[in-house]
């Protein structure tokens, strides 16, 4: 199941569109398109409909089967969605990258310690000692 952002990528990239030429018409540039291929700007129901129209893809075609919206928000659910409610949708989406990113730095810096420690291990009893 593909993501908001990698639906978003596929659709440019199916049409052999740039960055640059898809920011041009949302009035951005190149590296704000990158950036929400990747999560990393937020999505809004205008910048949506825009993407929707020079992609030719229903906006909420982007919403459906997100594994970021999980199981509760099924296809009658989204197709019945009004504006506010799909703000909602993309804020939420937004929300669980983040926190997912998050979750992953955090595994990463605990496996790091978690290596210095068993490295040297007499190196945490000298910080109790301090």
């Amino acid at each position: 199941m593909k993501t908001l952002y990698e639906k978003l990528k596929l659709a440019r990239e199916n049409l052999y569109l740039s960055p640059e030429y898809v920011g041009k018409f949302l009035g951005k540039n190149g590296t704000f398109v990158r950036d929400l291929e990747e999560g990393k700007e937020i999505i809004d129901t205008n910048i949506l409909n825009k993407l929707s129209q020079i992609y030719r893809i229903p906006a909420l075609d982007f919403l459906r089967g997100d594994p970021y919206l999980g199981q509760d928000f099924n296809e009658e659910f989204v197709n019945n969605c009004s504006k506010e409610n799909i703000d909602e949708l993309l804020r939420m989406i937004a929300m669980k990258k983040q926190l997912k990113n998050k979750k992953k730095e955090a595994e990463k810096e605990m496996a790091q310690k978690k290596a210095e420690m068993e490295a040297n291990p007499r190196s945490l009893f000298r910080k109790f000692r301090a």
